[in-house]
């Protein structure tokens, strides 16, 4: 079952991921903007994470990147089960104490 916490997360890995592609192809947050015909200050929210993203706003900005929608949130989803599997792993490592 996904709980509001899930999608929470997923919704911040992929507004991270879109984040990440705007910075490789040095695409600033007012020149997406302009090419989806979307408010600089609605974006910048979207993107923060601040404001989840709807698959409607998502769709243009993977268009716009070269991406299909789904392999955008796929990846994301792949990162986000990386980040909760290392998480989980420094969870259960034991302290070394007295090593120095």
């Amino acid at each position: 079952m996904t709980t509001n916490r899930n999608r929470h997360k997923l919704d911040k890995a992929v507004a991270s991921e879109l984040r990440g592609e705007l910075a490789k192809r040095q695409i600033s947050v007012t020149e997406m903007a302009k090419r989806i015909e979307m408010s600089r200050f609605t974006l910048y929210r979207r993107l923060s994470g601040e404001v989840p993203m709807t698959a409607s706003e998502i769709a243009p900005i993977a268009n716009e990147l070269g991406l299909k929608t789904w392999e955008l949130i796929q990846i994301a989803e792949r990162n986000l089960e990386r980040t909760e599997v290392v998480e989980a792993g420094k969870q259960e490592m034991p302290e070394m104490g007295g090593l120095s």
